[in-house]
This record gives structure tokens, sequence and C-alpha cells, in this order.
């Protein structure tokens, strides 16, 4: 019997012997996009790669010729699953058009390969020509990058219970024109009586974004953590509320509940997308995570710089 399997495994084309497969994403509203696809299918096709059909994925081509697809959404759930028939996905957008690509195919298992068509790009890989991009993807010249994905469980006000998920941040935010007044607990441990605009719990990738501009911190996409970050706290004493950021352990589990839903309501914004008429959200990581490949010569540290703080005029690299 071992015998049979051994020449069954043998039968079977190895990675690299057999045409590998991309999935070829583009932003078409940046036109700069189409001139670079012109050369890269022909150059990729050429070097021993095949672009993947979009109703493979049930996500729709705009354009066949140039391999585009728009991101929409996929037929079939499969959180953490490999694209179907798809070794890697090469994205040519911004941050935001790559995280719309990460939900549309469900927070895949499959890598991604950005290329900056945006504006800041701190996701992203710079530009290149489409000769310079095949040689990337023929020599596999990259760093793998994992991002944890938080799954968040929302209870509404009326009782139903939705699941969200997100690459960058929940932010739990006031809904009228007055303050929200939460409950914050941590492993089932009270943190604290908040009263603001809101709560940011962000992950390390979505930690240079909201939470980031909010006076969270900056967090290495190696360290497993959460923040949680408050949005303009209520400073009288008798409030008593959370004044700075908290980095946690992505072991945590978060829970916040809205102490006072009918006369301050609340939503709950995933990655961008606002949740009505919250009652409790809780978030925890369940496992999910999300593989970016950088380019060589990629540091963590020079792209904070270039992208996020910028050099004062003067400065040098010395």
């Amino acid at each position: 019997m071992s015998s049979n399997k051994s020449e069954g495994r043998a039968s079977e084309p190895s990675a690299k012997s057999r045409r590998r497969r991309i999935l070829i994403a583009a932003h078409r509203e940046q036109s700069d996009v189409t001139p670079l696809l012109e050369e890269l299918l022909p150059s990729l096709k050429s070097a021993g790669f095949d672009v993947i059909p979009a109703q493979d994925l049930g996500v729709s081509f705009k354009d066949e010729k140039l391999g585009a697809i728009e991101v929409t959404d996929t037929s079939v759930e499969r959180p953490g699953q490999p694209v179907p028939g798809v070794d890697l996905v090469l994205a040519l957008g911004g941050d935001g058009f790559m995280m719309a690509l990460i939900r549309a195919l469900d927070y895949p298992s499959t890598s991604f390969y950005g290329i900056n068509y945006g504006r800041v790009g701190f996701l992203m890989n710079p530009r290149l020509t489409a000769e310079e991009l095949t040689r990337v993807l023929v020599d596999e010249a990259w760093s793998k990058c994992s991002y944890p994905v938080l799954e968040a469980r929302i209870t509404l006000s009326d009782g139903r219970e939705v699941v969200e998920r997100a690459f960058n941040d929940f932010v739990i935010e006031r809904a009228s024109g007055q303050t929200v007044e939460l409950n914050c607990y941590i492993d089932d441990v009270l943190l604290n009586r908040y009263s603001g605009d809101g709560l940011i719990v962000a992950t390390p990738g979505g930690s240079t974004a909201y939470s980031l501009a909010a006076g969270g911190p900056v967090v290495h996409h190696s360290v497993d953590s959460m923040v949680v970050t408050p949005l303009c706290p209520h400073r009288p004493i008798q409030f008593h509320s959370l004044q700075f950021p908290l980095v946690l352990t992505l072991r945590s589990a978060i829970r916040v509940v809205n102490s006072d839903r009918q006369k301050r309501p609340c939503r709950c914004v995933c990655d961008g997308r606002a949740v009505e008429h919250i009652s409790e959200v809780s978030i925890r990581h369940r496992g999910l995570r999300v593989t970016l490949l950088r380019g060589a010569g990629y540091d963590f540290v020079d792209t904070l710089v270039k992208k996020v703080i910028g050099r004062s005029n003067g400065s040098s690299d010395d």
C-alpha cells in the first residue's frame, strides 16, 4: 500500500513544475494602471504564469482583456481558506483597495502582493515596470508578513447578532450629537466605564491608521497584539474615562457594552463599514491571518518614515 501512495504522489506535478496561477486585481479608476497591465499580461504568460478567469471565483471582470477584476463579493464564504485555483493575488491599487480585496475574497490564506497605485500605500510595494514585476514573481523575491484579522460579534438593539471581521480596526463611536457611555471589559474584567466619542480596537496593521491619528501607538506587524484607543474621552473626574491607549495580547477578549443605548446610540464601524444600533460588541482574534508579500529590501521603520512620519528638511540618512 505504501508503494502505491508513493507512486500516486510522484505522478502529481510539483508547485515548481506546473504553471503558477495569479489573480490580478486592479483599481479601475487609476488610469495609470492600464499601461502596466497591457505589458504585464503577455510578460507573465511568457514566464509561465496563468491569470485566473473571474467567473471561477464569483468575482466579475470589468475588462477581460486587461485581466483586472471589479471587487464585489465572492459566491462562497470560506474565511481563512485558499482562493480556489489561485497561487497568488496581485493587487494594483492603494491601501483601501487592498483591504476591500481581502474582504471580497474572505480573508484567504492565499498570499497578496500589492503595488501602490493609491496615496499612502503603507501595505503596498513600490511601483515596478512589467519586466521588473515579472522577475519578482518568477524569483519569489519577497518576504512574508503575517497580519492578524479580528472578529467582532455585534449584538444589535433588537437582539439580532451579526459577525464582522476587520483587517484594520473596529470603531465603536457615537451615532448622535451626544457622547456615548460604554462599559469596556477585558477578559470579563471591567476596565472602564467610558464616556466620550468612542473607542477604537485596532490590529497591528491598523495601528498606523485611525488609531494613530487618535493618539494610539504604532505596532510592528509581527507583534501579536491589539490596541484599544479612546476617542476624545470626557475628562471630568466623575466619569473616570480611559485617557490613554492600551496594548493587549492577541489572546485577549474585549467586550464593549453601550450602557445607555436609548438616549446615546452608537454604531460599530468595521474597516469603514458601519453597523448601526448596536447594544454590545465582543472582539477577539480567532486565528484568522492574512499574508502580505513585501519586496526585497522592505524595512518596517523605513516604510514608517517614508509613508507616515516623513523627514524634515535638511535631515539625512546618516
